[in-house]
């Protein structure tokens, strides 16, 4: 689930950027959006695929990128990420969890979720820029539907996890490997969940075989097909694995 916005606090975030061009500015307000609703609240650490998605086509463009990522992004398990956002990402996550739970048993959200400190603008030079994606991950596999595989991992074994139909797992893990040249192994995995959730119940010779699931690139299929609307008629809570993507291939 993609949550529809994270809050700024403008005066905050002058005093944090009032030394970028308006270039270098807007280069870090795109790439904030960016990791906002990419799974994980995180990109690949992958210099082109970046430049595409925050469409910086210009060499002027692609070094304000850089220059954005060098001073307010953090590296790390081959993903670049803004530390305060992910923090932003959790917090916005659990108060959309328990609206949720406490609206479907009739209730209200309680006290226990008020702001407890003040909330600090997104690049703060005061943090550890070494800030790990450890408990993010965690969070994110306990709390959000999409997952995201344990440190140190292709996330091949976390992908086979969630196969509803466990056949051929070498064959798999090949295949695996080749859509990792595609996309990101949470946009493959969380594919999977969709696909998992999409054939309860079936008869497993319906069911695909992982490697050819993933041969076929089924990871942007729409499982929902009576779902006929298009990412631009859907709050982002709502998009699928494929509307993201068609979100990307637009924003081109």
């Amino acid at each position: 689930m993609s949550l529809p916005y994270f809050r700024l606090y403008p005066t905050d975030y002058e005093a944090d950027t009032a030394h970028l061009s308006i270039l270098e500015d807007g280069a870090y307000s795109r790439l904030l959006r960016l990791c906002w609703v990419t799974p994980g609240c995180s990109l690949p650490d992958d210099e082109e695929w970046i430049f595409r998605r925050a469409r910086a086509h210009s060499e002027e463009e692609r070094q304000a990128v850089r220059t954005v990522i060098s001073e307010f992004f953090a590296r790390e398990n081959h993903r670049v990420f803004q530390k305060r956002l992910v923090q932003e990402f959790e917090h916005a996550d659990a108060r959309h969890r328990s609206a949720r739970e406490n609206g479907s048993k009739g209730g209200r959200p309680t006290g226990a979720l008020k702001t407890k400190e003040k909330t600090k603008s997104y690049g703060l030079a005061d943090e550890n820029p070494n800030h790990k994606l450890k408990k993010a991950n965690q969070n994110q596999n306990q709390n959000h539907n999409t997952p995201l595989p344990p440190r140190g991992d292709d996330g091949f074994e976390f992908f086979w996890s969630k196969v509803p139909r466990k056949i051929a797992k070498g064959g798999a893990r090949k295949a695996f490997k080749a859509a990792l040249k595609k996309a990101s192994s949470e946009q493959i995995t969380q594919g999977m969940v969709d696909y998992a959730e999409s054939v309860k119940g079936k008869d497993p010779q319906y069911i695909a075989h992982p490697s050819t699931w993933l041969n076929q690139e089924r990871w942007s299929d729409d499982v929902s097909p009576s779902d006929t609307r298009t990412w631009r008629d859907k709050p982002e809570s709502e998009w699928t694995n494929k509307d993201r993507t068609q979100w990307a291939k637009a924003m081109l």
